[in-house]
């Protein structure tokens, strides 16, 4: 998955006192599963990596989420 953010750069581009945004561009990959819970409802878990692995990015390495989802 490609993941482009608009971060402060006072909270991560040292030395950490410029002021604006800057355009991190993370690719992350791994796998999930998806499981259904009743009907209309399933949960999902995932793990990735972020294989750009930046001084700057906001992650570290794996990344665990974790998703509901409803069906209409």
């Amino acid at each position: 998955e490609y993941e482009g953010l608009s971060l402060e750069k006072a909270y991560y581009v040292p030395p950490y006192n410029e002021e604006g945004r800057y355009i991190y561009n993370g690719f992350l990959v791994g796998g999930g599963l998806s499981q259904r819970v009743g009907i209309h409802n399933s949960v999902s878990f995932t793990i990735l990596w972020d294989i750009n692995e930046m001084t700057v990015s906001p992650y570290s390495n794996p990344i665990f989420r974790v998703g509901f989802n409803t069906f209409f």
